[in-house]
């Protein structure tokens, strides 16, 4: 009686070889997928402040009817978060005052970081095309310092 052995090179082939890859292009598929998912559903704008315009993201508003941005809308629906074990605070929109109305800008942001945001672009708005602060001007060639 003689007991019967399998021989992985019998058929010609391995089939643990195929299960491998098999297993390493769909974990490949799936990291794709996800990295993609990522970059595209979360935007970069590009805000180009002149002092006669303010370019957000596609859009152009002329600096002589701007008078800072606020915040807009807000909802619950959606999470963005900072940390793992931050909680969900929802979003909220950041509005564009535009003459006697505004315009709602088309993208969220978290809503806890919401106040300093936009005081933050505030200032820098602000501060294009303004005069150089004396008082810290750096080519002045004066340095006050209170002890």
């Amino acid at each position: 009686m003689q007991a019967y052995m399998p021989v992985a090179g019998r058929w010609g082939h391995n089939p643990l070889q195929y299960a491998l890859t098999g297993v390493l292009f769909t974990c490949a598929a799936f990291y794709f997928v996800a990295a993609v998912s990522y970059f595209w559903t979360r935007p970069w704008v590009k805000i180009v402040v002149t002092p006669n315009t303010i370019r957000y993201g596609s859009r152009f508003f002329h600096r002589e009817f701007h008078d800072g941005m606020r915040l807009g809308y807000s909802t619950n629906e959606t999470d963005l978060k900072n940390k793992l074990l931050e909680g969900s605070f929802g979003t909220v929109a950041m509005r564009l005052t535009y003459g006697r109305w505004g315009e709602d800008l088309p993208y969220l942001v978290n809503k806890y970081h919401a106040d300093e945001i936009v005081i933050w672009m505030n200032e820098i708005i602000n501060s294009v095309g303004a005069p150089i602060d004396v008082r810290h001007d750096p080519y002045a060639g004066e340095k006050s310092e209170l002890l």
